[in-house]
């Protein structure tokens, strides 16, 4: 090939790149995820070497739960770009995530080991972002000490999330003194947050769902769960028929049994696909 047609072909595979990174862009702006995901590949094609891509593509497989599929794509872009803590926290979450569907084998504990891995290198790299605190709290609060997990590991993390972000970190310690069966410790946690901030809606619901867990506080819990009804979901935060399937179920270890029947009847009115509350619902009747 003589040095301008190479020339001409390389003119040509860089247009490309650059027509199938602004149409991916584009297209993921728009909500077209299918499109998206169709130039991305190309884009990966034409440059393995682009990590945007690479992390692009990973992440829009990870959003169907194609965690297979989506962690080469995000284990790649950490690769090339080694210091990129979102790049090593989407690759560590995805591994933590598809451990999850491998149950107990010697390649879920590889996988939730390398995923811890990832994860612990994102806060160390970026160690003030509040949503990878948030993810080793999970992870260490989930996983077996055979592949790093432990209360206080989490607890630990809990504190340092505190720092940062007292609400973040309130959430996160209530949810270490649960795990760790303190539940009046995780009470008092949301009780000492909700005298600050009356109406932070996840706070009430997180005080409603402990009370239906543990069974204690139920007065207290029904009494959130019901604010709860009383304002708007926060973006993010669970839908009124979660809540009045909660308040069901504390109505319920009340002895309130027609009063959980219309809060279970209120989830499913809410959402008809609510299997829980519609099993629950039976179960009464």
């Amino acid at each position: 090939m003589s040095r301008l047609a190479s020339f001409v072909l390389l003119l040509a595979l860089s247009g490309l790149r650059t027509m199938a990174a602004e149409s991916a862009d584009a297209l993921l702006q728009q909500g077209r995820l299918q499109d998206a995901e169709r130039a991305l590949e190309v884009r990966v094609r034409a440059a393995p070497g682009d990590a945007a891509a690479q992390h692009q593509l990973g992440r829009l497989l990870l959003r169907r739960r194609e965690y297979e599929a989506a962690i080469p794509f995000l284990a790649k872009a950490a690769e090339l770009q080694p210091e990129n803590a979102a790049y090593q926290f989407h690759h560590g979450a995805a591994c933590v995530q598809q451990a999850d569907t491998l149950g107990k084998t010697l390649r879920a504990l590889g996988m939730a080991r390398r995923g811890r891995a990832a994860m612990e290198k994102a806060v160390a790299l970026e160690p003030d972002n509040v949503e990878f605190h948030e993810g080793l709290v999970e992870f260490y609060l989930r996983a077996p000490g055979i592949v790093g997990g432990g209360l206080d590991k989490a607890r630990a993390q809990a504190e340092n999330l505190r720092r940062l972000d007292p609400r973040a970190g309130t959430i996160a310690l209530a949810m270490v003194r649960l795990r760790a069966k303190e539940p009046e410790a995780a009470f008092s946690l949301y009780e000492a947050w909700l005298a600050q901030a009356p109406e932070d809606y996840q706070i009430l619901y997180l005080t409603g769902r402990a009370a239906a867990d543990t069974g204690l506080q139920l007065e207290n819990g029904a009494a959130a769960l019901r604010h709860c009804l009383q304002l708007a979901p926060p973006p993010r935060a669970v839908n009124h028929a979660t809540v009045n399937f909660h308040l069901a179920r504390i109505l319920q270890q009340q002895g309130d049994l027609e009063g959980a029947r219309a809060a279970y009847r209120a989830a499913l009115d809410q959402e008809p696909a609510h299997a829980a509350a519609e099993a629950a619902l039976k179960a009464l009747d």
